[in-house]
């Protein structure tokens, strides 16, 4: 991914030692779910909500691009965006739609803040909810694979 400046999104030292809050505009986004390596434990620790729904999230107005915040300021290694295109009377998504993937794609904007890294990307006018996945590199485990990883969902509609 590349950044506003036109520099490369590169893996960090450290990742943030939790997942980061999102926020987008005044809205915090809770987590969904993550995967993080917990040092002390030195294994990793899968927190998720199951009995979380789409009516459960907030749903903000958004134009041709979803802008959202991760306040923590260490850059991720990537963000995926898949799209959804309606949920069902259940509260879960269908209908995928072609997402967005910002490991490698210079589609997705990324400029590191004080405190935070604000990351732009395209979004489908026909999208009614998103999932952000956001994957940070553990180079003190010295691989490339597995990603400490964290899950967003909200709810959007056109402006």
């Amino acid at each position: 991914m590349a950044t506003s400046d036109g520099l490369d999104l590169v893996a960090v030292d450290a990742p943030p030692a939790e997942p980061p809050t999102m926020q987008l505009a005044d809205v915090a986004v809770t987590a969904l779910s993550s995967t993080w390596f917990d040092a002390d434990l030195r294994d990793f620790v899968t927190s998720r909500d199951e009995e979380i729904t789409a009516f459960d999230l907030p749903t903000v107005a958004v134009r041709s691009r979803l802008p959202f915040s991760l306040l923590d300021g260490s850059r991720p290694a990537g963000v995926s965006v898949r799209e959804f295109g309606s949920v069902d009377a259940d509260g879960i998504p269908e209908d995928s739609l072609p997402g967005v993937d910002c490991f490698d794609d210079t589609i997705c904007t990324l400029v590191p803040q004080q405190g935070q890294v604000d990351i732009t990307v395209p979004l489908s006018s026909a999208a009614v909810f998103v999932t952000i996945d956001v994957f940070y590199d553990i180079p003190e485990l010295g691989l490339e694979q597995p990603y400490n990883l964290v899950s967003y969902g909200l709810n959007v509609r056109s402006s």
